[in-house]
Order: C-alpha cells, then sequence, then structure tokens
C-alpha cells in the first residue's frame, strides 16, 4: 500500500482475510486498497459480508464511516445510472445510514430519491434537521447536486 501498488496490496490481502476472517483491521485495509483502486461494489459487498463488524467500525472511527458511506452512495449512483432505481434506493438508504447526514448530505439525498422519483422520500429527507459538519470527510467523494440532474 505505502508502494501505492493497491492491486498487489488487494490480492495479498485478501489473502490475508480468508486466513484471518474475523480480523477487521484486514478488512479495513482492504476497504482502503478497493477505494484507491475505485471498486466501490467490493468495497460494498466487503460490508455486506460483515455487516455486524462494519456498523461497530464505523461508529468508532469516522474515517471508515466516511469510506463506507462514499461507497454506498456510489454504487447507488451506478445503479440508478442502470435504471435499476429499487436496488439504488436500498443503497442509498445504506449510504444515510453511515453518512454524517448534513445539510448537503440531505440536499443530495433528497436530489437523488427525486431523480428516482421517489418523491414522498425526498420531501421526508429535505425536512431532516441536519447535523452539524464533522472533520472527517472523503474527500474525492463526487456526490454533488448536479450529478443527479440530467
Amino acid at each position: 500500500m505505502n508502494l501505492h501498488n493497491f492491486d498487489q496490496a488487494a490480492t495479498l490481502l485478501e489473502r490475508a482475510l480468508r486466513a484471518e476472517p474475523k480480523d477487521f483491521g484486514i478488512c479495513i485495509q482492504l476497504i482502503s486498497c478497493y477505494r484507491e483502486n475505485g471498486e466501490y461494489g467490493r468495497i460494498v459487498s466487503l460490508c455486506e459480508a460483515s455487516a455486524a463488524e462494519t456498523s461497530a467500525s464505523a461508529r468508532i472511527w469516522p474515517e471508515v464511516r466516511a469510506l463506507i458511506s462514499d461507497a454506498y452512495a456510489r454504487v447507488a449512483l451506478q445503479l440508478a445510472d442502470q435504471g435499476r432505481k429499487s436496488e439504488a434506493a436500498a443503497f442509498y438508504e445504506k449510504h444515510l445510514r453511515f453518512c454524517d447526514r448534513t445539510a448537503e448530505d440531505l440536499r443530495a439525498a433528497s436530489a437523488f430519491f427525486e431523480r428516482l422519483g421517489d418523491f414522498e422520500r425526498a420531501r421526508a429527507i429535505r425536512n431532516e434537521r441536519p447535523q452539524p459538519r464533522t472533520e472527517t470527510r472523503v474527500t474525492s467523494s463526487p456526490l454533488t447536486i448536479s450529478k443527479f440532474r440530467r
């Protein structure tokens, strides 16, 4: 990972995870490799496979929460682009469970659900009270309202 060879690092970490499936530290490193490679679907699959550990780690480490939140949102966007609206909505709901729910997050969520045609969910999100922004954010997140508009 230090040499920025994330493909090789991911291969080695996957092998290490098979040997030590309960070691969530390996999962976190693997999530980082997948993120660097843009493999957000693999992050989501890893999180789904270890849901309890993912939730626990997300509560403890804001950086992990931000990575996971970003991955769910990106997968939801991909699914929406493919016209798979119900799956996209489900993954975006998972994103909302992990995100900070700042005003920016809620605006993006409302726009996303409007794009899907779920105006009731969009309205419910607009009525939520935003949380103050925390310091830990995924800086390369492409999620802006303009991405949701066509």
